[in-house]
This record gives structure tokens, sequence and C-alpha cells, in this order.
């Protein structure tokens, strides 16, 4: 998925706002996970690699209207 740290950080205050049992994950925690990360390369063998985008589906409009907002500090 293409998305940056703002972005993760976004969404995941977002699913705790919404979503009684869902954990708050800490900033540090996705910036470790960050560091960790490597692309992967078509060397690995894949045939392609494809970023998508991310689209949030909403059931009710009130998430909608929360997900616009900024939730981050």
């Amino acid at each position: 998925m293409n998305c940056n740290l703002e972005h993760a950080e976004h969404n995941i205050r977002f699913r705790v706002l919404t979503n009684e049992s869902a954990a708050e994950i800490s900033s540090m925690v996705l910036r470790i996970h960050r560091s960790k990360f490597v692309e992967p390369t078509l060397e690995e063998g894949f045939q392609q690699i494809v970023k998508v985008n991310f689209r949030p589906k909403f059931e009710l409009k009130e998430h909608e209207n929360l997900y616009k907002m900024y939730l981050i500090e």
C-alpha cells in the first residue's frame, strides 16, 4: 500500500475513534516498522510491483466526516 507515516497515524487514530476494540498503535512502533521495511524488488522474483493508494469506504456519513478531519497532532 502506498501510505506515508502521517497517513498511517491518521488511519490508526480514526480506527481507534470508531472501533471500541481497536488497539492504539504508537508512533514509535510505526517508526520502527518503517525503519526495518525494505521495498520489494523485481530481482526477488516478482513479475511486477504494484503500489495501491488507500481509498476508504465508509458505512456512516459521520465516519466519513470524521475521517476528513485532521486527527493527529
